[in-house]
């Protein structure tokens, strides 16, 4: 999506991978990923991320918190729809606010 590097920034393609390791007695979810970036068919950086995910009891909903190489950090809130786990949030990048999401899929509930 356009923006998602900060204001003005164009429109990016990823291929990554992602990590993951089950912490606290199963309750979270720890990702460590790595991901390049396209710009047309252009490799312009290589993104970082170490994201904690898992159902908050108190919220009564799935949350999310990550640090990236780009230095900055957000609070996600997280939803299933379908088959598919989705992450957003409001971001601070280059001083200004953006929208964050991540779409994994196949979201499967008996691997957790």
């Amino acid at each position: 999506m356009a923006g998602g590097m900060g204001p003005g920034s164009p429109e990016m393609k990823a291929k990554g991978k992602a990590a993951i390791k089950w912490i606290m007695n199963g309750l979270w979810a720890m990702f460590d990923v790595e991901q390049d970036q396209f710009i047309v068919d252009k490799k312009v950086l290589t993104w970082k991320a170490h994201i904690v995910v898992g159902w908050d009891f108190w919220a009564k909903e799935y949350r999310a918190i990550a640090a990236d190489s780009n230095g900055s950090t957000a609070l996600f809130k997280c939803e299933i729809e379908g088959d598919k786990f989705i992450m957003t949030a409001d971001a601070t990048i280059r001083g200004a606010t953006s929208k964050a999401s991540f779409h994994s899929g196949p979201y499967r509930p008996e691997r957790c």
